[in-house]
């Protein structure tokens, strides 16, 4: 026979109140997860820019360059890391010429779809 209590415990309600229980306890793990991570972010933001500065070293420490050999001196003229101090213009006729091929593409393009539409449906 049933006892009032068994009754009880297995009502819509109490099943609910189970549910939220065990939904709460699964935010507050997750929060607890969270807030270790935010405690290590600074941690592990310090470890990355070490990695990256001991790399960077690394590298500068490892890589010869021309200038690295005594007595030669550097030329900047056809080296091409060096950054131009001003763009270049682009020249008229170089303009002129680019206003003419676009032009004629248009032509092109435009007698393609003519003799589409005219010939297409005839077909």
């Amino acid at each position: 026979m049933p006892t009032p209590r068994d009754r009880k415990s297995n009502s819509p309600i109490d099943s609910e109140q189970r549910r939220l229980k065990e939904q709460e306890l699964a935010i507050l793990r997750e929060e607890a997860k969270l807030r270790k991570l935010l405690e290590k972010a600074p941690k592990l933001k310090e470890e990355k820019k070490r990695r990256d500065m001991e790399e960077r070293h690394r590298l500068a420490v490892t890589t010869t360059t021309r200038t690295a050999i005594t007595g030669v001196l550097r030329d900047n003229r056809y080296e091409d890391d060096v950054p131009q101090l001003r763009n270049r213009r682009v020249l008229r006729m170089e303009r002129r010429k680019a206003q003419m091929r676009f032009f004629i593409l248009c032509a092109i393009l435009g007698l393609i779809l003519w003799v589409l539409l005219h010939y297409l449906p005839s077909i």
